[in-house]
């Protein structure tokens, strides 16, 4: 006679077996894990820098990435001509001198977008033609931050990032000409 069901040990069994399954994937994802900051940090950067690249070539105008102790900023110049529609303040001003008033343009810097690294990371940038071993880093808010510039043509210096947390790293080197991540290497310890 066939049979029209499972049994309760069959169910047990089979209950067991998925929850040990689940907790395997559990235990090996681990939301907050060094590994994952700095996925998720590698993901941003690369965002930024392709978008600022994107943008200095479609806008023809200079955008860079700031880098800061704890975050990293996309930021562009924003171009707009001088109104020289009113009188020259100046006392006879020559023609020339009004004609190169007309043509001048001012330079405003503005915020496009940022991402804040994770608690911990710190990110470290080693110029081209730098030594193997030369990073730069902001060590305390009041040094000077490190700029990384996207030409109108399309072209950017050739950069090295370094991402750490605590003994975890992640080198990147990043594609001159797309500033997008060219070569990965890391280290993570969880």
């Amino acid at each position: 006679m066939p049979r029209g069901g499972f049994t309760l040990l069959e169910m047990m069994v089979t209950l067991s077996l998925v929850a040990l399954l689940i907790s395997f994937v559990f235990m090996a994802y681990k939301p907050d894990s060094p590994a994952e900051r700095m996925k998720r940090a590698v993901v941003e950067l690369e965002a930024l820098s392709a978008r600022g690249h994107t943008m200095a070539v479609l806008h023809q105008k200079p955008f860079w990435l700031r880098f800061e102790r704890n975050k990293v900023i996309l930021q562009g110049a924003e171009l707009t001509e001088v109104d020289t529609s009113a009188p020259s303040e100046e006392f006879g001003a020559s023609y020339e001198e009004e004609l190169a008033a007309a043509t001048e343009v001012q330079e405003l810097t503005v915020d496009y977008d940022s991402f804040e690294f994770p608690a911990g990371m710190e990110v470290f940038v080693r110029r081209w033609g730098a030594p193997f071993q030369a990073w730069f880093h902001q060590e305390k808010p009041e040094d000077p931050a490190i700029f990384w510039n996207f030409e109108q043509s399309g072209l950017c210096e050739p950069i090295s990032l370094r991402l750490e947390i605590g003994e975890s790293w992640t080198e990147l080197e990043m594609d001159p000409l797309t500033a997008r991540v060219a070569d990965e290497s890391s280290e993570i310890y969880d």
